[in-house]
């Protein structure tokens, strides 16, 4: 090993370096423990929601026990499984959802999730919130981490005709969530986050996107709802309308009575295009989506 360990600085920095392009992260972390050279030649994980070491392209399949504190990864674009033994945060603490690679954790010990927590479940890395878990939550597809230097945590309630739907969301250090109306009457379908902001869909056909921070965060439309007597029928009928990311696109799904469709999401000119093929991507559409490259399963 004495050999190895005498690299140039400048080659083991390039050689971390094309890991976290294809979001290795473990394989990072492992070439840093390697020896003492290594670790002082590359750059440590210090916050859970660092971008380089943010393990977008890893997804957590087995979220549904909740007696053991293992977990199984897929990295989606690769195909590689990693299953990592132990997560001790997952023994006092509720998995509440999956977002841009990271854990959103609820406190067993107090009402309802508690405080939140997220995790970087390959780094090990993690930071609380202030705030508690707001009721109402209604499922785990209406909560993302967005933000890219500060993260933000989102939250979409669904209060009913009635009362209508609010974007609530706060950083680490709000000790109460900033609430925004959603400017929709029509409940959110899906919730993702993409290249730093927070994206939802709405069974309408509209999407939204969260930009700024807490301070100034505001919901920008970037799809209008689909108010033609054809779009709200088809619309009306969705039986499913998801949001994904899929190999470095934002895409949109619908799927009603035995039909389906795929579309880009362009943000920047906001529109809707339709997506002719998938490729080798296969999409896995429920409370969580994904999108997975199929030729490296």
């Amino acid at each position: 090993m004495a050999g190895w360990a005498s690299l140039p600085p400048d080659l083991v920095r390039s050689v971390g370096n094309l890991l976290l392009a294809t979001n290795d992260i473990d394989c990072y972390l492992h070439m840093r423990a390697a020896c003492r050279s290594w670790r002082s030649a590359t750059a440590k994980p210090r916050r859970a929601a660092d971008l380089p070491f943010r393990p977008r392209n890893w997804a957590m399949l087995d979220d549904g026990d909740y007696n053991v504190d293992g977990r199984l990864f897929i990295n989606v674009s690769t195909g590689r499984f990693l299953h990592r033994r132990r997560i001790p945060l997952l023994r006092d603490h509720f998995l509440v959802t999956t977002s841009d690679g990271l854990l959103v954790l609820g406190d067993r010990s107090r009402p309802f999730y508690g405080t939140a927590r997220v995790l970087n479940p390959l780094s090990g890395s993690s930071f609380s919130f202030a705030m508690e878990i707001p009721h109402g939550v209604s499922g785990p597809e209406f909560v993302a981490v967005g933000g890219s230097s500060e993260p933000t945590l989102v939250f979409f309630v669904d209060h009913g005709e009635e009362w209508g739907h609010e974007v609530l969301y706060a950083d680490p250090t709000s000790e109460r969530v900033r609430k925004q109306s959603l400017p929709t009457a029509v409940a959110p379908a899906s919730i993702v986050a993409y290249a730093g902001d927070v994206y939802v869909a709405c069974d309408d056909g509209a999407v939204f996107r969260g930009v700024g921070r807490v301070k100034s965060w505001h919901s920008e439309p970037i799809i209008a709802a689909d108010t033609s007597p054809e779009g709200s029928k088809a619309w009306k009928w969705a039986a499913c309308c998801c949001l994904v990311e899929s190999d470095g696109e934002l895409q949109l799904v619908r799927r009603r009575w035995g039909c389906s469709g795929v579309f880009k999401v362009n943000v920047e000119g906001k529109a809707l295009e339709r997506v002719e093929s998938i490729g080798s991507r296969a999409l896995f559409l429920g409370d969580r989506c994904l999108s997975v490259n199929a030729d490296k399963l």
